[in-house]
């Protein structure tokens, strides 16, 4: 689902919202007329290829392509990556998905250091593991408290990104080990986005049930647009994120 002119970022901010049966929450947006990079934008999407070793001559291909009105497979529904490999980094343990096109999406989750979430959520530490449906993917930045029985993880960070698309947002929740989990507050205002050469509007972020939190927007990518979404599950697994279309 991922797609961003020089970042355009929304802060943080107190619009923390509890319950479960919470309305949609529509928080901004940006404009964006044309699909074409700008240099600023160009050097930042090939300084996330780099980083992640895509091929030159895969960039270039991946950029004509894009500014021509294609779609990289990693923005592409249904598409299975060629290869899912880990990488630690900076404190971040990440899955990085390569597709055939080349492109990438990665997904990343902060490696627990804190003696109560090592003794009852454990990273993943394979990209099996990565992609299990309740492995603590792409959640990173808690704070943990509580103890080896009810762990409350707090100000988390969800985030997905494949370089011309990021979309994160952070949510609170609690463990209840061996027994069950529930998001127990997120905050609208938080969510952050990047679009390189395309339209994001329509931000919502809102609560699916008690152990699932999306957040939403339009993407316009010239000369069309479409719903896309990112959203955090937890259970007694750990915290994960989806996204779509």
């Amino acid at each position: 689902m991922l797609v961003g002119s020089q970042p355009t970022i929304a802060s943080a901010g107190a619009g923390t919202v509890r319950g479960a049966a919470d309305a949609p929450v529509t928080v901004g947006g940006s404009d964006r007329s044309d699909r074409q990079l700008t240099a600023d934008e160009e050097a930042q999407l090939r300084s996330f290829f780099d980083e992640y070793d895509v091929a030159g001559t895969d960039q270039d291909a991946l950029l004509a392509s894009y500014e021509s009105g294609g779609r990289w497979l990693s923005m592409t529904a249904g598409a299975e990556p060629v290869d899912v490999r880990t990488e630690d980094k900076d404190g971040m343990r990440s899955a990085v998905s390569t597709f055939a096109d080349g492109s990438v999406g990665v997904s990343g989750t902060s490696i627990p250091q804190d003696p109560v979430r090592l003794a009852s959520v454990t990273a993943p530490s394979s990209p099996a593991a990565l992609s299990a449906p309740l492995a603590p993917s792409s959640v990173t930045g808690c704070r943990t408290s509580g103890s080896t029985r009810v762990i409350t993880y707090t100000n988390c960070l969800a985030k997905v990104d494949n370089g011309l698309v990021m979309m994160s947002f952070r949510f609170t929740w609690r463990l209840y080990v061996g027994s069950s989990a529930s998001i127990t507050s997120y905050s609208p205002n938080s969510r952050d986005h990047r679009c390189l050469g395309c339209i994001m509007s329509d931000h919502r972020v809102y609560r699916i049930s008690r152990t699932n939190v999306r957040y939403s927007a339009t993407i316009g990518l010239p000369p069309g647009e479409y719903l896309g979404w990112m959203g955090v599950r937890v259970g007694t697994g750990g915290a994960s994120t989806y996204q779509g279309p």
